[in-house]
């Protein structure tokens, strides 16, 4: 595992006593691994804007289950999360508002907030947006251990990828 402190979310859920977790352990326990590798996948600056949703959809994984293993991950200190609020019509991001915001549109339906560029916005649940911010580093490196094998075994280059290297090459020796 690339990122070896996402192991913290399995000790977590078999720590835990909160029920949300222990009736889908089994569920989410596998899906680390999939977390690790969908992590390594993203650019750096993507891992401050992580969806569960995205990393649901990318894995073939039920929304539900992949936003209980965030929470897991945010209980066990491997994310962080904020709040982001888009406009309905043109989805253009208006804001950021705390939790404490989030908990009155659930309970009210709608809150009104006025943000640094715009007169009073009526927020609602549908224009807010979660996403998580990764707060853990690796432990190792690429260079250490080398990269996670990606796509075919057969590495060899073919005489395509031959050719347009060498073209690259002549290009480059003529400038």
């Amino acid at each position: 595992m690339y990122y070896q402190s996402l192991s913290g979310i399995e000790k977590f859920l078999n720590n835990t006593s909160k029920s949300k977790y222990n009736q889908n352990k089994e569920l989410i326990i596998p899906l680390i691994e999939k977390l690790d590798d969908w992590l390594i996948s993203k650019p750096n600056f993507l891992r401050h804007r992580l969806s569960s949703n995205e990393f649901g959809f990318d894995n073939g994984i039920s929304s539900e289950l992949s936003m209980i293993l965030f929470m897991a991950g945010l209980e066990s200190e491997i994310f962080d999360y904020y709040f982001e609020v888009r406009d309905y019509d043109n989805f253009e991001y208006l804001g950021n508002i705390t939790l404490e915001d989030y908990n009155k549109i659930l309970s009210n339906g709608k809150i009104i907030k006025k943000f640094h560029f715009e007169e009073e916005v009526e927020i609602n649940y549908e224009m807010v947006y979660i996403f998580f911010k990764l707060k853990i580093k690796p432990e190792t490196s690429f260079l250490d251990n080398g990269p996670k094998p990606r796509g075919p075994k057969n590495n060899k280059l073919t005489s395509m990828n031959t050719d347009i290297f060498m073209m690259i090459m002549d290009q480059q020796e003529g400038q």
